[in-house]
């Protein structure tokens, strides 16, 4: 029976989901890629593998066109893409996408990843941004080389979805999603998928799961253990019987039973 997952992410209805994750370099569209393949089963293709040639020369736009058409059409049940090239695509892979994810970090953040990562590229001790492109000193360091296009590329990727989250945002009973911050919104995006993900496995005759899936997840929110504001390494835990102590203003005991969820 077909299953959707109405809440973390949106599907076409039927069980597949094609999802396009967008960013500036480095705000991590690949391991959220590699991590969202490994829990849905479909198969994580990276643009820039498809469009940049051995030796950094770029692929015409015709031919990068009719790769990703094809690459789309041989995976019809499920990918995840990672990247956009709206100079190339034209909104190509934005369009055939059930979910696109907008992975909007802070520019302080992320940058000293791509740092750390261009070094360990320079040594080889990290895969390349593609097949035979490899980064070389001192050009990496330079206009033409990704440390820059990172800096003067973050406002321009974030003016560009922020309009379209106007648009085609989920708030707006779209399919775009922005995530950003420092960290936890992400996290918890991905914790809400986790359990979405479990609910079908555990219940594959049911037809939606966002309700569940939102009643588990609130579930287990209510159990994470707290932090006392002096002692953070001393966590405070919650009751989990069903009902507790608690005193109201004139200092007389009340007791609440805690309502089903």
């Amino acid at each position: 029976m077909p299953i959707r997952v109405g809440g973390p992410l949106l599907g076409d209805g039927h069980g597949r989901f094609r999802i396009q994750i967008v960013g500036n370099s480095g705000s991590g569209k690949s391991t959220v890629g590699h991590w969202l393949a490994a829990r849905l089963n479909i198969p994580f293709i990276p643009l820039d593998e498809v469009f940049w040639r051995p030796g950094w020369k770029e692929t015409p736009k015709e031919e990068f066109c009719a790769k990703v058409t094809d690459i789309m059409q041989t995976h019809q049940d499920g990918w995840i893409i990672d990247g956009d090239y709206p100079g190339s695509l034209e909104g190509l892979v934005s369009g055939a996408a059930t979910d696109i994810i907008w992975l909007d970090p802070p520019l302080a953040l992320y940058f000293p990843r791509v740092v750390f990562r261009t070094i360990l590229r320079l040594f080889s001790l990290a895969p390349p941004c593609s097949p035979g492109c490899r980064e070389v000193w001192p050009e990496c360091v330079t206009r033409k080389g990704i440390l820059w296009w990172c800096l003067t590329n973050h406002s321009v990727v974030r003016k560009r979805y922020s309009e379209r989250v106007r648009e085609w945002g989920v708030e707006n009973e779209g399919k775009l999603r922005r995530l950003g911050g420092w960290g936890s919104e992400l996290r918890a995006w991905q914790r809400e998928v986790t359990v979405a993900v479990s609910c079908i496995k555990s219940r594959p005759g049911t037809l939606r799961v966002h309700d569940r899936a939102e009643q588990m997840f609130r579930l287990t929110r209510s159990f994470t253990p707290l932090r006392g504001p002096f002692n953070s390494s001393a966590p405070i835990r919650r009751q989990t019987g069903t009902s507790h102590p608690r005193f109201n203003s004139m200092g007389s005991s009340t007791k609440h039973t805690r309502s089903p969820r």
